[in-house]
């Protein structure tokens, strides 16, 4: 059995959230506030997503974060290899 850590399941929550606003910027203090998750945690995750160029942010007044690649080539396996920090998942 996969176990998660809370980093991973609020990236794949945030990774769903943008995916929904299609090419829209959204702010991740609005996201945090809504999903009740610590902005601060949230800016650790974006960071990471960010580095590993799944979403882009653009800053000023109606910036914030949007996908840098399509929802379609998103997977669990992406999120949860770049979120669980050196475990690996094999193909079955």
């Amino acid at each position: 059995m996969l176990s998660i850590r809370k980093e991973t399941d609020y990236a794949i929550q945030f990774l769903q959230y943008l995916s929904k606003e299609k090419n829209k910027c959204c702010s991740l203090k609005e996201f945090a506030s809504e999903s009740d998750i610590s902005f601060y945690f949230m800016q650790k995750i974006a960071r990471k997503l960010s580095k590993e160029n799944i979403i882009e942010s653009e800053q000023g007044v109606n910036g914030g974060y949007r996908l840098k690649i399509p929802a379609s080539k998103l997977s669990l396996h992406i999120v949860v290899e770049i979120m669980e920090e050196g475990v690996r998942l094999l193909p079955c």
